[in-house]
């Protein structure tokens, strides 16, 4: 019995000392930035375009549901102006639709020349909240095309000084 009690013993020291665990060290990286109160800003204030947007087809009018979510845009020395730095296209293989793009209710052109005020002066220094909306293009004769389509859209914004 006591040859039992202290096999007993020794197994309950000797699976607590395999219990304790060696220190585990953990790292992590941490960054922060505060903008300028007069720089051009731009953001995502709800993260939407952290991913892919499917531009869903509806099947019934055989169109397509805009993609959208809101823009933060604040700029402290004057207009900001927004163009596309090419022109926005679905593309499956040798297939594409055109798409259209839209920062409140101002569609943007291809080119720095084709640039568009989207925030004016005296909003731009508060800051304002835009609806960015991609549309796809009217359908050609025949309809869409069947595929899977996808493409980038770029975008740049710009402050216009004064």
């Amino acid at each position: 019995m006591k040859i039992r009690s202290l096999f007993a013993a020794v197994a309950v020291i000797v699976s607590s000392s395999a219990a304790i665990a060696a220190p585990v060290s953990f790292d992590l990286d941490v960054y922060a930035t505060v903008p300028s109160s007069t720089a051009l800003d731009v953001w995502d204030p709800t993260g939407w375009s952290a991913s892919k947007s499917e531009m869903v087809y509806e099947r019934g009018p055989k169109t397509f549901k805009p993609v959208k979510g809101p823009l933060e845009i604040k700029g402290g020395v004057g207009s900001v102006e927004a163009y596309l730095t090419f022109a926005p296209q679905l593309l499956d293989g040798s297939k594409s639709i055109d798409m259209n793009v839209t920062v409140g209710t101002v569609a943007l052109a291809v080119g720095a020349g084709a640039a568009v005020e989207v925030v004016s002066a005296s909003d731009a220094v508060a800051g304002v909240r835009r609806e960015l909306s991609i549309t796809a293009a009217a359908a050609p004769t025949g309809g869409y095309l069947v595929g899977n389509y996808e493409g980038p859209v770029h975008m740049v914004f710009d402050t216009k000084a004064p």
